[in-house]
């Protein structure tokens, strides 16, 4: 393996060299066969590797015949995957991989990482790639950037030409904030006046201000904590959010009902005002413990209908009155209208219903 040294700077009678775009990459080529089965494999000599095949690619794949694959090597917990790229149309490739990026010890041991270039942008779900290397006399893994020749043997990126290290070429941020593109003014706006900041406050300054108030903490857990006897009927336990641990003490008939709610999934409540400073974090005062039935979601209150069950018909009794009751009260409703038409409107109703006889 050979590393060339970075070139010696240019004498001053010679022209500057115009700067070189570096960029991370890795990139490759093998000679294997896809494997179609869930989760999809290749099969490069006696090798098999994890790969990923974008949908649209698929179709171009022979099962069971060697293909010519340019792929992306990732790094996977037990060595190498690939995701695929293209499928070229060259008989015998060079099994060679570029690679470019930082070499950096990481706390799976040292990778070369690949970030993605600031000009490429943002991309969702992309994440930085970490490729184990082996690599004779490697150098220190200080995060410099490397640009490397790698062959695939036995399973592992064997390096086989190195140049670097070089300064770390510009990388994309997510967190960096987005650039501005401040316009001209038309109208130039008189800023409100600075208001100086204030002086700082002493501690007796803060005191004198402070309201008093009380501070009341609840904690919420949904499993048993835990737990010792410090005293007749006092169990005391812990409580970490975070690095602040709060020690609690309650009462052993108070935290039976904990370990013994009968609800198969459950929320505890724990409520307490802020007490002193332990080395750990607070004591919770006068703690007070409630706990609730949590119910999985999706699940309704009332019992529901199973679907696909059909539903029996209900049984109704008829209320219904008899057929001899129903006409008489029909002719009673009849003749009681009848009557109190003719005596408000005699001339229409004498007219109307003289030809109705009434049985």
């Amino acid at each position: 393996m050979s590393e060339p040294l970075s070139p010696p700077p240019p004498s001053p009678s010679s022209p500057q060299a115009a700067p070189v775009d570096r960029f991370y990459q890795a990139i490759g080529t093998i000679q294997g066969i896809i494997l179609l089965d869930e989760p999809a494999k290749v099969q490069i000599g006696d090798q098999v590797f994890p790969i990923f095949c974008p949908p649209k690619l698929k179709r171009k794949i022979t099962p069971d015949q060697p293909q010519v694959l340019r792929v992306y090597p990732k790094g996977h917990q037990d060595g190498l995957r690939f995701q695929l790229s293209r499928i070229p149309k060259i008989f015998d490739p060079t099994p060679r991989f570029t690679l470019n990026g930082c070499w950096c010890s990481t706390a799976g041991g040292d990778r070369l990482m690949i970030f993605r270039n600031l000009r490429s942008g943002m991309k969702k779900n992309w994440r930085p790639v970490g490729l184990p290397l082996s690599w004779e006399n490697a150098p220190p893994t200080d995060g410099r950037f490397w640009q490397i020749q790698a062959l695939l043997k036995e399973g592992k990126l064997v390096v086989i030409h190195a140049e670097g290290p070089y300064p770390p070429p510009p990388r994309y941020n997510p967190f960096a904030p987005p650039p501005t593109n401040p316009q001209p003014q038309s109208k130039t706006r008189t800023g409100s006046p600075d208001i100086p900041p204030p002086p700082p406050l002493s501690s007796e300054d803060i005191r004198a201000m402070a309201t008093p108030a009380k501070v009341e903490v609840t904690c919420k857990i949904n499993e048993v904590p835990p737990h010792r006897l410090v005293a007749t009927g006092v169990v005391e336990f812990f409580l970490a959010d975070g690095d602040r641990i709060f020690t609690v003490r309650l009462k052993q008939k108070q935290f039976k009902k904990l370990a013994e709610n009968g609800f198969t999934h459950w929320v505890g409540a724990i409520s307490g005002q802020l007490g002193a400073a332990t080395p750990t974090g607070f004591e919770l005062n006068n703690a007070s413990l409630q706990v609730f039935e949590r119910k999985p979601k999706g699940q309704d209150n009332a019992n529901p209908e199973q679907p696909g069950q059909p539903t029996e018909p209900a049984t109704a009794q008829s209320t219904a009155p008899p057929a001899d009751k129903v006409k008489k009260d029909v002719q009673q409703t009849t003749a009681t209208k009848a009557n109190h038409l003719a005596t408000t409107r005699p001339a229409q109703v004498q007219g109307k219903f003289k030809d109705i006889q009434f049985r």
